[in-house]
């Protein structure tokens, strides 16, 4: 069976661009990965002891802690090295009303940072609770003892409820739609009781220059980089009609590993004879981010760090 052509040249286009944002092996986090995931079977057994004595606040409360760690665990494995195994199932071939067939890539779903923040409720607030026997002391109660008792967990459990609940109130989806004749972002930012959209479109012959960058939000004294992706060149509103000189294309909010999108745009932009790839049925495996090991070796290489 003959092999793929868009993997040959998803290799080439790997090749051909450095990584701008090295993803390096993080020792340490990889080792707070290797301590939750104990804790977690730990509390795990606290709630099957919780079920056994029938004790519904212990076995809801350390399932809460189980999720917890387990949570915990995933984003160290991810913040440590291990993130953008494969592409993306939500990453798509797309067609609008603008644009020939091509590939969109949406917004990142942050589902550990959902699971580790209502896990803290979970914990915490059966221990509000009343017992079914007054005076009954159970086994979630001596752990909150060691924290303020009942108020100590009614403060932490309504923090973290208000924070999860903010968490999936206040959102900014991002899509990147990459076609042959261009790019198109929509930028979309969910507050309460406002929603904006903001639509980008560039066409490949009016981008000048793309220069990878790093934004460390409103905080610029904040450790935190997050990559983005700056374009020169033409950019229109496709509703307005207005112009502007450049766009940002965030993608650390998207769902794709951003060397490999960036070496995508790069390419594309650079090889205008190669641009109807991209409507082809495979263009999706030009985001197949390249092996975990190689990511690491070349991060060593190159000595940066993300």
């Amino acid at each position: 069976m003959p092999r793929n052509p868009s993997y040959s040249l998803s290799d080439h286009i790997r090749s051909s661009y450095e990584a701008p944002w090295p993803q390096r092996l993080e020792r340490g986090k990889l080792i707070a990965a290797a301590v939750s995931l104990p804790l977690a079977a730990v509390f795990s057994v606290f709630a099957l002891e919780g079920v056994r004595r029938n004790e519904p606040d212990t076995a809801v409360g350390f399932a809460g802690f189980t999720l917890l760690m387990s949570t915990a665990a995933g984003i160290a494995l991810s913040g440590g090295g291990c993130r953008h195994l494969t592409v993306s199932r939500r990453v798509t071939r797309n067609q609008n009303s603008e644009h020939e067939n091509g590939i969109h890539i949406p917004h990142k779903r942050d589902l550990l940072v959902i699971l580790l923040l209502c896990s803290l409720p979970i914990a915490t607030l059966p221990a509000l609770l009343p017992h079914q026997n007054q005076g009954d002391f159970t086994l979630l109660d001596e752990v909150f003892l060691r924290i303020g008792g009942p108020v100590g967990a009614a403060v932490l459990g309504t923090l973290s409820l208000a924070i999860f609940i903010l968490s999936l109130v206040i959102r900014t989806p991002t899509f990147l739609g990459i076609y042959p004749n261009g790019l198109h972002l929509v930028v979309r930012r969910h507050i309460p009781f406002f929603t904006s959209t903001t639509e980008q479109v560039i066409e490949w012959d009016h981008i000048e220059s793309i220069t990878p960058t790093l934004y460390s939000g409103p905080n610029s004294n904040s450790p935190t980089r997050h990559p983005v992706i700056r374009i020169d060149g033409e950019v229109v509103d496709p509703r307005t009609g207005d112009k502007v000189s450049s766009l940002e294309v965030p993608v650390y909010r998207l769902t794709g590993e951003p060397n490999t999108i960036y070496r995508l745009l790069r390419f594309f932009h650079e090889n205008p004879d190669k641009r109807s790839i991209l409507s082809d049925c495979d263009s999706i495996e030009f985001l197949r981010p390249p092996p975990l090991r190689e990511r690491f070796l070349a991060a060593r290489t190159q000595g940066g760090k993300v």
